[in-house]
């Protein structure tokens, strides 16, 4: 049982470790503060934690992110195209 207990852990760790690469400290400090609420029982208005709607829920998201990102990988620019006149 002491395995499942450290591969939770190294899980977590791991988890950690990507979000530091890729966030701000900010963004970071936030999704610590989620992950600590949710060990802590918090279920954000979530009222079957077990349904499988969330997981499909985060998918959405990610694969939304990742067709804008690669239909327009320049949106960023979109603000700064015009002049002051446009």
């Amino acid at each position: 049982m002491e395995n499942k207990k450290n591969d939770g852990a190294n899980e977590i760790d791991n988890l950690l470790t990507t979000l530091a690469a890729k966030l701000t400290k900010a963004e970071y400090d936030n999704a610590c503060n989620v992950l600590w609420a949710m060990l802590n029982g918090a279920q954000f208005g979530i009222e079957n934690t077990w349904s499988t709607e969330f997981m499909h829920n985060a998918e959405d998201i990610w694969f939304d992110q990742k067709e804008d990102q690669e239909l327009n990988p320049y949106k960023i620019f979109e603000v700064i195209e015009g002049s002051k006149n446009d």
